[in-house]
């Protein structure tokens, strides 16, 4: 039997190993919020749950979309952990004390509700749809455009992608009854419940989320991620996180989960092309 001097050194050595060995998994525990673009929510979900199921610890909230603005706002005034945004960050936004890196492109798709099997507009057809003009799809259907605000980055890119775009949104802005679609789940939702609606969108967004929508070929050319690699389809969105440099542990093991092979894994099969961690 052991002494009581034997107990009062053991006891305190035992408890300190153990407690030792606890002390890097508790490290890593916490509350993430997780907010930005709706772009990069559905996929972002996704993580999050393959992430809280090996790490018990760990709390992962992802809000509603907030726009790439929103979520660079709330890392920057400590609101986020981790913002999400489909732009990089602006000259007036670079000297908050955040960062942003990319960590992947998704293509950015035209997508509609139509059940005309392999949808495929041109260039030209997409400029005419846009501006209201009168375009059908082969079952006859009339196409009916969803626009986004005129300040928002899929009307940014949609003018940039495609010549004559921009006097197109221009002139149909003006059109009384055109829906606008204040964010991409507004816009997707919408676009499922009008026939033969079309709306832009990325190809992570609609395959994460499920939605009954179908992404519309571009003279011929299918918006996938292997066509977005080879460059025959060439119009995409770049996704980014937004950090503070004093990251919580926690936020950062989930960025590093994202980057590694499970990350990348669940990145490829929800419609995005890993971006390597610059840093």
């Amino acid at each position: 039997m052991r002494t009581i001097i034997e107990k009062c050194i053991f006891r305190p050595l035992i408890l300190g190993a153990f407690l030792s060995f606890l002390l890097p998994a508790v490290s890593w525990a916490g509350t993430i919020v997780v907010g930005g673009t709706g772009a990069a929510l559905g996929t972002i979900r996704i993580l999050a749950d393959a992430y809280e199921r090996d790490n018990p610890g760990v709390d992962i909230e992802v809000l509603a979309s907030l726009g790439s603005r929103g979520g660079i706002r709330g890392v920057s005034t400590g609101v986020l952990d981790i913002g999400l945004s489909s732009r990089p960050l602006k000259d007036t936004e670079s000297h908050l004390g955040i960062s942003a890196a990319a960590y992947a492109k998704s293509p950015f798709v035209f997508a509609t509700s139509s059940t005309v099997a392999n949808p495929s507009l041109t260039r030209k057809e997409l400029v005419k749809i846009f501006g209201g003009g009168q375009v059908l799809w082969s079952d006859g259907t009339y196409i009916f455009p969803i626009l986004r605000p005129e300040a928002d980055g899929d009307t940014s890119l949609l003018v940039e992608s495609v010549d004559g775009m921009r006097a197109a949104i221009t002139k149909v802005r003006a059109v009384p009854g055109i829906p606008v679609a204040t964010t991409d789940q507004d816009a997707m939702s919408w676009a499922e419940k009008i026939p033969g609606a079309l709306t832009t969108a990325t190809l992570t967004a609609v395959l994460a989320e499920g939605r009954s929508l179908i992404p519309v070929s571009v003279g011929g050319v299918a918006p996938t991620t292997a066509n977005l690699t080879n460059g025959t389809y060439t119009m995409a969105k770049t996704l980014y996180f937004v950090t503070r440099a004093d990251i919580s542990r926690a936020a950062r093991g989930f960025l590093r989960f994202i980057r590694s092979p499970a990350g990348v894994e669940i990145l490829s099969r929800t419609g995005n092309v890993a971006v390597p961690d610059a840093g």
